[in-house]
C-alpha cells in the first residue's frame, strides 16, 4: 500500500477550499467568476493531447488562480517553487 503525503492535497479538496475562500472574500460574484476560470482551464487541459503540454497548462492555471486569488505566499507545484514565498517582504 502507497503513503499518501498529508500535506498535499487531491486537486478535489484544493478546488473546495478555493472556492470556500473566494466565497468567504469575494461573495457570489466572485465565486461565479473563478468558476469560470477553472471551466476556462480544465477545457484548455481537456483539449491538450500532449503530455508535457499538459502539465505546463496545469502549472499556468495554478498560477492564474493563485494571482486571480490575491494570495501572497509561495506557491509550490509537484514539489517545484513557482512563485517564491514574499513573507519576508511583508515584514
Amino acid at each position: 500500500m502507497t503513503e499518501i503525503n498529508n500535506n498535499v492535497l487531491s486537486e478535489a479538496k484544493s478546488r473546495k477550499g478555493i472556492k470556500a475562500d473566494c466565497f468567504r472574500r469575494f461573495g457570489p460574484e466572485g465565486l461565479r467568476q473563478l468558476e469560470q476560470l477553472f471551466a476556462k482551464w480544465d477545457r484548455l487541459i481537456a483539449n491538450c493531447k500532449n503530455d508535457v503540454e499538459r502539465k505546463h497548462i496545469k502549472t499556468m492555471a495554478c498560477v492564474d488562480i493563485y494571482q486571480s486569488m490575491g494570495y501572497s505566499h509561495g506557491l509550490t507545484v509537484s514539489g517545484k517553487v513557482i512563485i517564491p514565498d514574499d513573507e519576508n517582504n511583508n515584514a
